[in-house]
Formats: C-alpha cells, structure tokens, sequence
C-alpha cells in the first residue's frame, strides 16, 4: 500500500537578513510543536536568535542549541562605500554568554566544516564546490547544514538524529551527520523539510566577504 503524499507549509520570505528572524523562530517552533522536535539548532554570530527565542520556547520543553563561530573570529567585507571592515564573528558578549548558559542554552564553538585554510592564491575546490551549491538556496542553507556537523561531532546531536537546525531567514529539518559521512550513501545527512528561506537572494548577490582570520 502505498504511503499518502505528504503536505507541509515552506514559508518564504521576501529577501534574506535578520529581519526575517522572529517569523523563522515562531515558524520552527511550530513545525517543532507539529512533528514532536525536541532539539533546535541555531546557527547564530552574536547571539541575538537564541535570546530571542528563549522567549518564544519559554513553554516548550524543546532544547536550543547554539551554534556560532570560532570565539572572537574576524571576518572583513566591503561596505557599500567599497570600504574595508572587520567583523568580530562568535557570541563575543559575556552577559549573553553568561544568559544562555543559565537557561542549560548550549553554544557550540568551533572551525567551520566548510571553511578553507587560508593560503593564499589557492582554494579547496570541493568546499567551493559545496558552498558555491547550497548558495543557490541563500546563505542561511549552508550555516544550517554546517551547525548541524558542528553539533553531532560535539555530540549534542547523534549521527542520523532528525532535528530542526536554523538561521535568520532559514531553517530545515534534516538528520545529524558528521562532516566525513556527509555525502555517505548510507550515513550521510539528509535534507527532510524546508521550513522557511529567503525567495529573493538579495544578500548573496550584493555582499563580498572577502576572507576570515
């Protein structure tokens, strides 16, 4: 007997960025509520998404996960003046460090899965390759899918858990995998649902990060 076609909602947002985070919280909260989640990933760089969504989840039981970038990293882009600026990138306030650590709010911290090692001239055609793939979905698809490898090689998420992992304009529900076994035929992780993400890639086709230290 063949199972009936399933029918979802997928949310989308008119461009990408912050501004679309409250709707991406309160949308993964009830996809989580609806198919009895228990673990959020959030892919977060100062920690703004998960102190917003301490208030949103205040009456679940659902576990928040942070997940952020090396503490204190610096990134630079351009501004729009064609100027050159630097980013400090990871939860790089203590009192909000200190604020998700009393709520049992775990942040995760660590190289990113598909960051290059920075010699100049020379690139990893492969991470490139990954990146350039998912970037045709917007940013957020990719922070999604690399919190997810953060999170199962810390152990916060066992290899093949489904859970809801987000950023600001997007979020997935997919399976845990770690960063050798991605594209495993067996092990590897798999994309379930799409929750919410940007319609319009107004970001990826303006902003130019130029490198991280």
């Amino acid at each position: 007997m063949e199972k009936p076609i399933l029918s979802k909602e997928t949310y989308y947002f008119e461009q990408q960025g912050k501004l679309n985070m409250e709707n991406t919280i309160m949308a993964v909260k009830k996809r989580a509520v609806e198919e009895g989640l228990k673990k959020v990933l959030m892919f977060t760089s100062e920690g703004e998404g998960p102190m917003l969504a301490l208030k949103i989840f205040s009456e679940t039981e659902i576990e928040l996960i942070a997940v952020t970038f090396p503490y204190r990293q610096v990134a630079h882009e351009k501004t729009k003046d064609g100027e050159k600026r630097s980013i400090i990138l990871g939860i790089s306030d203590d009192e909000k460090r200190e604020v998700l650590k009393n709520r049992d709010i775990k942040i995760i911290q660590g190289v990113m899965p598909f960051q290059d090692i920075i010699i100049p001239g020379a690139k990893d055609i492969k991470l490139e390759t990954i990146k350039n793939t998912l970037s045709l979905f917007g940013t957020g698809l990719q922070l999604c899918i690399e919190a997810i490898i953060m999170a199962c090689e810390y152990g916060a998420v066992e290899q093949g858990e489904e859970v809801i992992s987000m950023a600001a304009d997007t979020a997935i529900i997919a399976t845990g995998s770690l960063k050798s076994l991605l594209f495993s035929p067996i092990d590897g992780m798999e994309i379930r649902e799409i929750i919410c993400k940007p319609r319009y890639l107004n970001i990826n086709r303006k902003r130019e990060l130029l490198d991280v230290d």
